[in-house]
């Protein structure tokens, strides 16, 4: 017996990836009608199965992780049209906001990692009942002989709370579901990814976009082994660990940076000399942006004239059809391309093109589009979840847009105001040093304008100038 949820290209489905390296779960949520609306798929971060065998995953889909409630005889839960999903910007750590409801019964849900080393995904169910009489409802976690229950007396205008945790077994692929006291996020957790890099780039979409992958591709990278090329997919290879590392290092995410790098240099023996090139580029920025050359291995300092290689680049396709079709690699690459020759104004409008196809809601993007803008993917195939797009992104938004770039002899800096932005602020940590940059608009400086600034120690804050770029006509 299949299911819908078996597959990961349904059509307007996003999902919204959470995990701290041991554990990694996607919130489904399906807009288009095909598969359970409000999903949880849950795996142990280092499996790299498909999403079909997924943990949470059962012979008819995503029931074994769901939610109810029973009201009287009535069984309710998230169903279409009233169902909403988003990102929760105020969260201590990522997490993932749900908001259904029935009648007087309205349902907000929050799924996050709480720690840093737990094996658990937390979902906090809150209801609040809007009547003018108070009622009780019993709670639905699961299904069949494993449906856990618990009832709540919600008073008239006011909330009641439960918490579902789901754990993921250490010794074997296993997962548990119980009903839990409310927890809250560790602090040092929170602590951490709050250091992360924050941009405001003036652009609604692409700080979407920015925030979205400076969410997921941290919560992608397992504490062992390679990461996937494909979420749900098989191991990435060398050119895509090089894109990942150098863009957690742009976030600050410098342990998984190293892991990638540690890992892609065990995932394959034998490499080509052009991957062992962008390994030791992507070291070297390793060194620049943590000042961590003791730390790097042999392997990275070694035969550093083999050949000339522009890093993390790759020749972009044409990508195919109408506008809305395409590979979402190649067109990020033509963004970054123009972004290159200075041309932002082309760069933006290829870049809004990730507002317009299925997977935006979460910031998550499928590897190929069709010309519906849903995941491209027949009877035979399916569609991955390009981790690879939050990379490309990072380091878009990071080295290209705000123009951050660590060197020998100190942070180079030569931003580009998209079309219409008068101003963009960054804080990014560089070393011992969190830089908190402000980009200002001048028509009166060059378009190549670029500058330098001394590594230093604590908060430095700076204030630079940048030519704005020219509003397409009409």
């Amino acid at each position: 017996m299949t299911s819908p949820d078996h597959r990961v290209a349904l059509p307007d489905t996003s999902y919204f990836f959470i995990g701290n390296g041991l554990v990694c779960a996607a919130v489904q949520f399906a807009a288009g009608g095909q598969g359970t609306p409000l999903g949880l798929v849950i795996d142990d971060a280092a499996r790299l199965a498909p999403k079909r065998d997924a943990l949470s995953m059962g012979p008819s889909g995503l029931g074994a992780v769901a939610v109810g409630l029973r009201v009287g005889d009535e069984i309710l839960g998230p169903s279409l049209p009233n169902l909403g999903v988003r990102w929760d910007d105020e969260g201590d750590v990522p997490t993932v906001v749900a908001f259904w409801g029935h009648g007087d019964l309205s349902v907000r849900e929050r799924f996050f990692v709480p720690a840093a080393g737990a094996r658990r995904i937390v979902r906090e169910i809150g209801v609040l009942n809007s009547a003018a009489v108070a009622q009780r409802v019993t709670l639905l976690a699961g299904e069949g002989r494993a449906m856990l229950t618990r009832d709540l007396d919600v008073p008239a205008g006011g909330h009641a709370f439960a918490t579902v945790v789901y754990e993921v077994g250490s010794r074997e692929p296993s997962i548990g579901m119980r009903f839990s006291e409310p927890e809250a996020p560790d602090t040092d957790l929170a602590a951490w990814w709050q250091a992360l890099t924050r941009l405001l780039l003036g652009d609604g979409l692409l700080d979407h976009a920015f925030l979205a992958s400076r969410y997921q591709l941290p919560a992608v990278v397992p504490l062992r082994g390679a990461i996937p090329a494909e979420c749900w997919g098989g191991p990435g290879d060398i050119e895509h660990h090089a894109a990942a590392a150098v863009a957690c290092l742009q976030l600050g995410a410098w342990p998984q940076a190293r892991r990638i790098l540690e890992a892609a240099e065990s995932a394959l023996p034998s490499p080509t000399p052009r991957d062992r090139m962008r390994l030791r580029d992507a070291w070297q920025q390793y060194a620049w942006w943590t000042a961590g050359e003791r730390q790097m291995p042999a392997s990275a300092t070694s035969d550093s004239n083999e050949m000339d290689l522009k890093p993390g680049r790759s020749t972009p396709l044409t990508a195919r059809g109408s506008t809305r079709s395409g590979r979402t690699l190649d067109i990020l690459l033509a963004a970054r391309a123009c972004l290159d020759r200075g041309d932002a104004t082309e760069a933006a409008a290829k870049l809004a093109w990730l507002g317009q196809v299925s997977g935006s809601r979460a910031g998550t993007w499928f590897t190929a589009y069709d010309e519906d803008g849903d995941p491209d993917a027949d009877a035979a195939s399916d569609a991955g979840v390009s981790s690879r797009a939050w990379a490309e992104i990072v380091q878009l938004a990071v080295g290209q847009i705000i123009g951050l770039r660590p060197a020998a002899d100190g942070v180079h800096v030569q931003p580009r105001l998209l079309p219409g932005v008068d101003r963009m602020t960054a804080t990014v940590r560089i070393r011992e040093m969190t830089l908190q940059l402000e980009v200002i608009a001048d028509d009166s400086i060059g378009l190549e304008t670029a500058y330098v600034l001394p590594y230093g120690t604590g908060e430095v804050a700076a204030q630079i100038k940048a030519r704005r770029a020219p509003v397409p006509a009409g």
